[in-house]
């Protein structure tokens, strides 16, 4: 038959240490707060009252700005506004529109895309001349041959080199940054 242990024996399992009085501290654990508030202003610093010596900021980045009036209105800068003042800087940044402008029907990228730059514009304008030109002699041609008038739509198929050449020399004057008119089309001005 088995014994069973005293609880209260030493070395027995169920040996536990006794219970701490209130005004006792538990074992390990120093003395016990009053309570479960929090501290007051004197127990930390930084809180509460002021300490003796201390001054709120002020001055400058502090507390509410004085008012300053309305703000100054903003200034609208147009596109390019710098480059057309001086010609040389406009053909700079407005070589490849004026490149574009011969090459047929991608005039219409210039004419949309630097359409306040002068140098663009003179060879938009060239290249605009010059594509109605050879769009309206190309249909010349086609009329006459279908009228069975083919050695006069020869003769105006030749024309049709000139253009061929007119757009060369527009290309390379656009390349160069000069605003040079074409050889007869050149005194028209489609656009302003």
């Amino acid at each position: 038959m088995t014994q069973n242990p005293d609880p209260g024996q030493p070395g027995s399992p169920f040996d536990l240490p006794p219970l701490p009085q209130p005004d006792q501290p538990a074992p390990g654990y120093g003395v016990p707060n009053q309570g479960y508030a929090t501290p007051g202003p004197a127990a930390t610093p930084g809180y509460g009252v002021p300490t003796q010596g201390y001054t709120p900021a002020t001055g400058p980045g502090y507390g509410q700005q004085p008012y300053q009036g309305p703000a100054q209105p903003y200034q609208v800068v147009p596109p390019y506004a710098n480059a057309y003042g001086n010609p040389a800087a406009d053909a700079q940044q407005n070589k490849a529109f004026a490149v574009l402008a011969y090459f047929g029907l991608l005039v219409l990228i210039p004419l949309l895309a630097a359409k306040n730059s002068p140098f663009a514009r003179f060879h938009t304008n060239q290249g605009l001349t010059l594509c109605i030109a050879g769009i309206g002699l190309s249909i010349i041609v086609q009329i006459l041959s279908a009228a069975g008038l083919g050695f006069l739509s020869a003769i105006l198929g030749l024309a049709s080199i000139a253009v061929l050449v007119f757009m060369i020399m527009g290309i390379v004057n656009a390349a160069q940054g000069q605003m040079k008119p074409l050889p007869l089309i050149g005194g028209f001005k489609l656009l302003k």
